[in-house]
């Protein structure tokens, strides 16, 4: 747990985040409530199992069998469903899928 706000404002006193406009118009949020870059974000780290272990981490996801989809025109989403079927395995072994 968090003892102190790792932000780029922790020490900006709330009158000057008061007097700040809204985020956008018709709005009721404003630049003072809104969360620093950090929140929310994350970083893959990628190694080896054993080194994973060692630092006491575990898998996410391992590496299987790759496979690309592409079409020309909007079906490229409906894709990935007959690709996976072309494996033989089954959805739940599907453990991540990017659509990009």
């Amino acid at each position: 747990m968090l003892g102190a706000d790792e932000g780029g404002r922790p020490a900006t006193p709330m009158d000057p985040r008061a007097r700040l406009g809204p985020s956008s118009p018709g709005r009721r949020d404003h630049g003072g409530e809104l969360s620093p870059l950090s929140d929310g974000a994350a970083a893959p780290v990628v190694t080896r199992r054993a080194r994973a272990e060692e630092l006491g981490s575990w898998a996410v996801a391992v590496p299987g069998s790759p496979g690309q989809v592409a079409g020309p025109d909007d079906s490229l989403h409906s894709a990935p469903e007959p690709a996976r079927r072309g494996t033989g395995r089954s959805a739940v072994h599907c453990a991540v899928a990017e659509s990009g």
